[in-house]
């Protein structure tokens, strides 16, 4: 009877052995069939599939969009429904999380086998998608608000009293209006790095407005005033 037990035993253990090393080697399998120089299927940046292409030509795929988007056009909204166009290049635009590609060639190939199997499982419910990253120069931007758009501001010109022929004349002035250069730089920088569609765009930049000095209603009361004194 206990030769029996032993012997069921005995067999018990080695069947669990067995199923044990099945699925190791099927493991194995699952990430050896993946383990070649190619991103696997469902990896992508931004909205480009990367799945099929190696590192190198991943890295060319994406330079070659951002190239693309550098010739989009940007307008700008200036003082006095005064428009400036540049494209995205002209502002710097540039990738800058080019090292995404390389982990995205990495993944279900590197690491330990269960990291491995893991990431080639995931792929199977969703994929798996690298934010596009981009950045721009901000002393390119700054000279182009700088240089191109403030030319439109205005000054103000505050009311003035002179005395014509006897007589008080107030010339009323002029509201100033000037682009804000720090304010429109970081809302260019925003948008095209954050929220852009990444096609042409519109961008009404930030304006200041400055009141002229010495109201109108002031200086009526200074005419009022001068007007009482007399001279001979």
């Amino acid at each position: 009877m206990r030769r029996i037990r032993r012997f069921v035993g005995s067999a018990v253990l080695a069947l669990l052995l067995s199923v044990a090393l099945a699925g190791i080697f099927s493991l194995n399998d699952a990430v050896a069939a993946s383990d070649d120089d190619v991103i696997l299927e469902g990896v992508y940046m931004g909205d480009i599939s990367l799945a099929g292409m190696t590192a190198d030509e991943a890295k060319a795929t994406v330079s070659a969009f951002v190239e693309e988007l550098k010739t989009r056009h940007i307008t700008f909204g200036a003082v006095d429904d005064h428009y400036v166009g540049v494209m995205a290049g002209d502002l710097g635009l540039q990738w800058v999380n080019v090292a995404d590609i390389d982990a995205a060639a990495a993944l279900g190939k590197k690491g330990n086998i269960v990291r491995r199997y893991k990431a080639i499982q995931d792929l199977k419910h969703g994929n798996k998608v690298y934010e596009l990253k981009l950045s721009l120069d901000r002393d390119l931007i700054r000279a182009v608000l700088e240089e191109q758009c403030a030319e439109y501001d205005i000054p103000p010109i505050n009311n003035t009293i002179t005395r014509i022929n006897g007589e008080f004349v107030i010339e009323q002035g002029q509201t100033g209006q000037r682009v804000n250069i720090e304010e429109s730089l970081n809302k260019t920088y925003d948008y095209i790095t954050v929220g852009w569609d990444y096609q042409d765009a519109s961008i009404d930049l930030a304006i200041d407005v400055s009141e002229p000095k010495g109201t109108v209603e002031d200086l009526q009361k200074m005419t009022d005033v001068l007007g009482t004194f007399t001279t001979s």
